[in-house]
């Protein structure tokens, strides 16, 4: 089989394991996955390594999915691993995402410091990144450092880091970062609130309700509904 026909074989085989996890097919999506690192594996090329890495990161996603954490951790763990004497990669997208996994499964399962530690690299490796994928992702981060140092009890922490994302963030002008910009923002004033720092946590709630519209996206328009909560809860307060 010429490398052409193995590129096109492996491209069919993840094309079709998209399609399944759309359709919610989700062994069988792991399954058109596998066949993928299967077929090109080992083969050299931008392109078929790209495939795979591509295809390793969806069977993680999709190992996660069925409830098989350690599984997906494993599989997440390895994928960083096997960059991680690479500065910088075409995949850096998916591998930056990977590390998002390995925190988020680290906190679901009470590793705190290892979450906190994740996300610190991952900011660290991507954070003076401009390309949009990885600033969005480099938020999440941030966000998500955030979530780790707010509910072990740094707020005014989680605060600070929300304020650094959303200065990170850079330029918003598509969906997926004004999503995460919601968010951020909505964030702010959620960890300022819980610091005790009231009139701070109005102004923030105020910021999301005064940028966003509810037409913009179900993302968006939950973080307005939080932030119209929290000036609900603030203003209960100062009566």
């Amino acid at each position: 089989m010429s490398d052409e026909q193995t590129l096109r074989a492996a491209r069919s085989s993840y094309d079709r394991g998209v399609a399944l996890m759309e359709r919610g097919r989700r062994e069988a999506a792991l399954t058109a996955y596998r066949e993928v690192v299967d077929r090109v594996g080992g083969h050299d090329g931008t392109e078929l390594v790209g495939l795979v890495v591509a295809a390793r990161y969806n069977a993680a996603v999709v190992l996660r999915e069925l409830g098989r954490t350690e599984d997906a951790m494993m599989a997440f763990i390895s994928l960083v691993n096997d960059f991680a004497d690479a500065s910088s990669t075409p995949y850096d997208e998916f591998l930056a995402d990977a590390r998002l996994g390995i925190a988020a499964l680290a906190w679901e399962s009470g590793q705190v410091t290892a979450a906190h530690d994740v996300y610190d690299g991952l900011v660290a490796t991507y954070g003076d990144r401009g390309e949009r994928s990885l600033r969005v992702t480099v938020a999440h981060a941030l966000s998500g450092k955030a979530t780790v140092l707010g509910r072990t009890g740094h707020a005014a922490l989680a605060a600070e880091v929300c304020a650094d994302a959303i200065g990170r963030l850079g330029a918003v002008d598509d969906r997926t970062t004004r999503d995460a910009l919601a968010n951020l923002m909505w964030s702010h004033g959620r960890w300022l609130d819980a610091a005790g720092q009231v009139d701070e946590a109005v102004e923030a709630y105020t910021g999301v309700l005064e940028a966003f519209s509810e037409d913009e996206s179900a993302w968006v328009s939950e973080r307005l509904d939080l932030a119209r909560q929290g000036l609900a809860t603030l203003r209960g307060k100062r009566q």
